[in-house]
């Protein structure tokens, strides 16, 4: 509901209307219930809920279960509300409500984006990594070889000494 009635709030802005009208149009027009037990919610304690981050800065607990998303009445599991707007001279809540569903669709849209870039972004962290570890082994196998064997591997040592095949005796037959 806090979505809702802040891109309502913005739509109605974006057509020239002003602070004080906005908050007599919200005052006069909106009204929520409950589909499924009825409880009403004014405009203000929707104003309330959509304009505080933190639950923690609610004083009513009807409220604080409004700004989780649940129910106001303790013990309705409906999550649910029907949104009444009112009549209000100059005001066409059709192309109103169409913008605020507008402006919610592209929030929706930005922040599935927003959360698919930060998962791309946790993928190349993590390959990244594992590549820096496994160059890192790849580093030390490589330093232990030398180590042992006082070379790298696949280069062939020179011989110190060379032998004259001549010189070398036949293997006797048996």
């Amino acid at each position: 509901m806090a979505p809702l009635y802040a891109n309502l709030a913005r739509a109605l802005s974006e057509t020239g209307v002003s602070g004080s009208q906005l908050n007599e149009i919200f005052s006069t027009s909106l009204r929520a219930r409950c589909v499924k037990c009825d409880i009403q919610i004014a405009s203000d304690e929707i104003e309330q809920v959509s304009l505080v981050e933190d639950t923690t800065q609610l004083s009513h607990p009807k409220l604080k279960r409004l700004r989780l998303g649940y129910c106001a009445r303790e013990g309705c599991e409906s999550d649910d509300y029907l949104i009444h707007l009112d009549a209000y001279p100059g005001v066409d809540w059709e192309i109103i409500t169409a913008k605020a569903n507008d402006l919610m669709s592209a929030q929706r849209a930005a922040a599935k984006e927003a959360a698919r870039r930060k998962a791309r972004q946790k993928q190349i962290q993590r390959t990244k990594r594992a590549v820096l570890g496994l160059m890192a082994v790849a580093i030390c196998l490589l330093l232990l070889f030398v180590w042992r064997h006082g070379r790298l591997p696949f280069v062939k040592k020179p011989h110190k000494y060379q032998i004259d095949p001549a010189s070398v005796s036949p293997q006797p037959k048996r």
